[in-house]
């Protein structure tokens, strides 16, 4: 019966203490996601400013359209050493837009040629 009592108490404080837990975990969410787009902006690259993250536990996603590979590792690495993110997991998609007036088959033409 006693460990019951300690019990209720215990959930009790907790649910006491959410509320502060919670405010200060959404200020230390705010504080990495600003410090992350901070470090995309610094890059000095417009795309890179169309990225959108997401942050939970420990954990920061990159998302968006980049125009190459160089710019997908650029933006993982800007946020690499970030304090409070142990994860990044970059979900950039890199889309690379042919002039229109190229098709598939002169493509591999001029390729091979």
């Amino acid at each position: 019966m006693l460990d019951q009592l300690i019990y209720a108490e215990s959930n009790h404080e907790l649910a006491e203490r959410q509320p502060i837990l919670s405010k200060r975990s959404r200020l230390l969410e705010e504080a990495i996601l600003g410090e992350a787009r901070q470090r995309l902006h610094a890059r000095g690259y417009e795309e890179l400013r169309s990225i959108t993250c997401e942050y939970h536990e420990g954990m920061l996603i990159l998302r968006g359209r980049l125009s190459s590979h160089y710019l997908k590792q650029l933006a993982q690495e800007s946020i690499r050493n970030q304090p409070g993110v142990t994860i990044i997991v970059n979900a950039t998609d890199v889309t690379t837009l042919l002039p229109i007036h190229y098709s598939a088959d002169r493509l591999s033409t001029t390729m091979l040629d």
